[in-house]
């Protein structure tokens, strides 16, 4: 694995041009979608009245969602919610991986990443259990762009000035008290204690002066919903992020690995936020086969499929897609592709994402079980259209007459 990208493990290069140019571009994005993510608050006008007849219809704005406090906001208050204490790791080992394209066979030595979750116990031998923390996925876009930089310029030996901290923001209500205030005789209460403050001079002394003036939220989202932009101190780092990009991309010290997945979960974020929808395109699982390395390094003689998913971008001009867990690259356009499609057919005949006809149910080879061999028992449900011309179905399950859990891995 030496010499390739440390970011897709199959282009050569501390970190390959398309790589490079997929965090730079994401870079870009980030605040111009932090924006749109800040907007999704504000969509609305509030509390607006139309007179019709002789009733009114009042259309009010949504409340924020947690997610979107999450990531623009300082949290919310949120009842903690306990759930079991999991741990988590990973395995990595060496296997051997094998493809038939076009009939000619290709086998490989790749690194591949297995993952395990283990239910922590305490001494009572029960499940641990923690509370839920109020940050929904990773660190807001503000605060990771902050955390980024500070790493760079320190590496880079740059001038690494002080965190630039927020207006102090408006201190806690009780819901009981703000109820209060929507009544009359409680305005004017708030009315009478201003303009006493006010004439005492110490209006400006309040710890709770926010109470007299309009309530302001996120100096963020006040900002992005006066002009539109987010805010300067996220464009800064973003600038600065994206102009020592290529002096970050060759050294190992800065891990421009984990500085790139760590984007790309901010981004898949910010777009699950937006109800972003990726446009890609199912193309099938991944018909190679992996084979164990024995203690002497041998391969053993069990091969199994590998199964993961293959999707390809629509967006990117590329024909070839790779596989996320054995890397194995696959053509998608042309005659290649076509044997990738055919490959793909003949090692996973039943593909629980595609819809089938009677006729292509008829002629299916259905799969054998990996345990005892036997063919398996498919589950079929009717997902016909009210648009369709014809019936079709869809494999929701698999099962074999010993009872074989492996069973289920033919889907």
């Amino acid at each position: 694995m030496s010499g390739l990208c440390v970011v897709c493990h199959a282009q050569p290069g501390p970190v390959c041009p398309d790589d490079q140019q997929a965090i730079d571009q994401q870079l870009a994005d980030l605040p111009t979608r932090y924006a749109a993510v800040a907007a999704t608050a504000s969509a609305g006008k509030s509390a607006t009245s139309e007179r019709v007849a002789t009733s009114s219809h009042v259309t009010a704005k949504p409340p924020a969602p947690v997610d979107w406090l999450s990531m623009v906001g300082p949290g919310s208050d949120v009842l903690a919610v306990l759930h079991p204490l999991m741990r988590h790791w990973s395995i990595k080992r060496k296997v051997l991986v094998t493809t038939h394209v076009v009939g000619h066979a290709r086998t490989v030595e790749v690194e591949v990443t297995d993952w395990f979750h283990e239910l922590v116990l305490g001494d009572d031998g029960k499940p641990v259990m923690v509370p839920d923390d109020d940050q929904v996925g990773v660190v807001p876009p503000r605060e990771w762009a902050d955390i980024q930089v500070r790493q760079w310029r320190a590496h880079f030996g740059h001038h690494v000035p002080a965190r630039t901290l927020l207006p102090p923001q408006r201190p806690y209500i009780p819901a009981t008290f703000l109820t209060m205030l929507r009544t009359t005789a409680g305005v004017r209460a708030v009315a009478f204690l201003a303009a006493v403050y006010t004439a005492r001079g110490a209006h400006t002394r309040m710890a709770f002066r926010g109470l007299f003036g309009p309530l302001s939220r996120d100096p963020d989202v006040d900002q992005i919903e006066r002009r539109g932009k987010p805010p300067r101190t996220l464009q800064w780092d973003v600038t600065y992020l994206r102009t020592w990009l290529d002096e970050a991309c060759a050294e190992d010290a800065l891990d421009i690995a984990a500085f790139a997945a760590q984007l790309r979960a901010l981004h898949a974020e910010i777009g699950r936020i937006l109800g972003d929808t990726p446009d890609q395109e199912w193309i099938g699982r991944c018909p190679a086969f992996i084979a164990e390395l024995g203690p002497d390094g041998e391969p053993t003689w069990r091969k199994r499929p590998c199964g993961g998913g293959l999707w390809q971008d629509n967006n990117a001009f590329t024909a070839q897609v790779r596989c996320p867990r054995c890397r194995i690259t696959w053509d998608t356009r042309g005659h290649a592709g076509a044997g990738t499609a055919r490959e793909i057919r003949r090692v996973w005949p039943i593909d629980r994402r595609r819809r089938y006809d009677a006729a292509e149910i008829d002629r299916l080879n259905t799969p054998k079980c990996p345990s005892c061999g036997r063919r398996v028992k498919i589950e079929w449900r009717d997902v016909t259209g009210t648009r369709d011309n014809r019936r079709t179905w869809q494999p929701i399950s698999a099962s074999c007459a010993n009872g074989c859990d492996e069973a289920r891995r033919t889907l």
